[in-house]
């Protein structure tokens, strides 16, 4: 059983289910064989075998000395992703919502929530998926169990052109998670769902300040993420009455901002939306260079 439990820990589920196999197969009697059948059940669905461990997590569930166990409410869970696998979607329905009234105070509830989503979007029931992403959303324990319904949530507003409601959800979420937050990914939301509202200039200001915040820390994923947007926008022709407000917000940030490292990052996008304006200050190549005074 040990040898199982380990092999399991280590990823290693074809060696785990073998160890778990071989128990059942040589002592049926076993006291541990609940356990032992739920492992076998975890091995098969990380092998992505959806049919047989959805066979194997029913007969699990279905057991009456099963039910004591600490795994029951996880195995609940664990059934309908099964069931999801095999593309079984009204089965799989069922099982989330069973599990989520029998599992109250499980902390794979905000994950059922967020898998209820994904299956009332694919029907689709866009408004019954916000509904089941917000949900998700309220009962997440920590920042990955609120990642995925959120970003999920506003992929199902934009097809809804709800746009507000996105700008609204992502800035709840950045005030409520701080640090912890994906911040790039909110603000591309807000950016993009500025855009479709014709709100340009607000756009520019969330990627701005996306600058501000990044530009001190040279986290240069991020930092170049957002200027790439800058310069794309800035080449697009759907963006070309917004040329000159792109030109004169940079030059203004570049000559007021203070920070070294900042100002370098808004000097590099000069560059290369400069198209040979001689009032632009100009460097041969993007290296860290420090600040004329």
């Amino acid at each position: 059983y040990m040898l199982g439990y380990v092999a399991f820990s280590k990823e290693n589920y074809t060696s785990s289910l073998s160890y778990f196999n071989k128990i059942l197969s040589e002592s049926s009697e076993n006291k541990n064989n609940n356990e032992v059948k739920y492992w076998r059940s975890m091995s098969l669905l990380f092998l992505s075998s959806y049919e047989k461990s959805s066979i194997s997590f029913y007969e699990c569930l279905n057991n009456l000395e099963f039910k004591k166990s600490p795994f029951y409410n996880d195995a609940l869970y664990r059934y309908g992703i099964s069931l999801y696998g095999e593309e079984k979607y009204n089965l799989s329905k069922e099982a989330f919502i069973n599990f989520i009234t029998i599992s109250k105070d499980s902390k794979l509830i905000s994950e059922a929530y967020a898998m209820l989503g994904d299956l009332a979007a694919s029907e689709p029931n866009l408004k019954q998926a916000v509904s089941y992403y917000e949900k998700a959303i309220i009962h997440s324990n920590n920042i990955n169990q609120t990642n995925y319904p959120l970003f999920q949530k506003a992929r199902v507003l934009e097809i809804m052109k709800q746009y507000s409601l996105i700008i609204s959800s992502m800035n709840t979420y950045l005030e409520q998670w701080k640090e912890s937050a994906d911040y790039l990914g909110a603000i591309d939301w807000i950016a993009v769902s500025y855009k479709k509202l014709d709100e340009y200039p607000k756009a520019l200001q969330v990627y701005l300040d996306g600058i501000e915040k990044y530009g001190i820390y040279q986290n240069k994923d991020n930092i170049d993420t957002i200027i790439n947007n800058i310069i794309f926008d800035y080449n697009s022709d759907k963006y070309i009455a917004y040329k000159d407000v792109i030109k004169d917000w940079i030059l203004e940030k570049y000559n007021t901002n203070k920070h070294e490292i900042t100002s370098f990052y808004y000097l590099a996008i000069l560059n290369m939306i400069n198209d040979n304006d001689n009032e632009f200050p100009v460097i041969s190549e993007l290296s860290m260079i420090k600040k004329s005074s």
